[in-house]
């Protein structure tokens, strides 16, 4: 994959290792708990986090962020559906967090899929049924929901272990295409529907 020369340039991302969140920024994601990961990060001075999207709790996360200084955190507006990948691609790590909450253990967001698909190993913080099929994945690391310093230690241990990252990167394509192509599931299908 190559990195989105425009993008890096735009936001100031040289020689940056970008960590991005791309969703919904509600309390169901508890992205406080990823500033105050930022915040334990920012003597590492080449590594930068990208908050991308809309939501409830953004306007409190920014005046947050600003409070405390931490200034290794970009916000950026919700974006096109057609320049995701863009985004994905310009990340070396993106971050899928939840709130320990019951309910949430049979929600899958569906842009785990696309991550992977796109090569990019995942830092997850969430319980359930996505932490099920991201360990099958062998494409991302998952620690328990809202825990910072298992997060910061999961993201430092991939930023710094290149064979592990490596393996994360090569396996989420290869993962999605055996398991989660449209091709795969349409076979799925037809071998539930003739069994019927």
């Amino acid at each position: 994959r190559v990195k989105n020369q425009s993008l890096i340039q735009k936001y100031g991302l040289k020689n940056k290792f970008i960590i991005s969140y791309m969703g919904a920024h509600g309390i169901s994601q508890n992205l406080g708990t990823i500033l105050k990961v930022a915040k334990k990060l920012k003597t590492d001075e080449d590594i930068h986090f990208l908050f991308i999207g809309e939501g409830a709790e953004k306007d409190q996360l920014k005046k947050i962020a600003k409070e405390e200084n931490i200034n290794n955190v970009t916000f950026i507006d919700s974006q096109a559906k057609e320049m995701m990948p863009d985004f994905y691609c310009i990340s070396d790590i993106c971050l899928i967090p939840l709130k320990n909450i019951e309910i949430f253990k049979t929600f899958i967001p569906s842009k785990m899929f696309e991550i992977m698909a796109c090569g990019i190993p995942i830092v997850a913080s969430l319980e359930g049924e996505s932490a099920d099929i991201l360990k099958e994945s062998n494409a991302a690391l998952v620690v328990e929901p809202d825990d910072s310093e298992a997060i910061k230690k999961a993201l430092l241990e991939l930023k710094n272990n290149e064979v592990l990252y490596r393996q994360l990167k090569e396996n989420g394509p290869k993962f999605v295409e055996e398991n989660y192509s449209r091709k795969k599931l349409a076979e799925k299908y037809l071998e539930i529907i003739s069994n019927i």
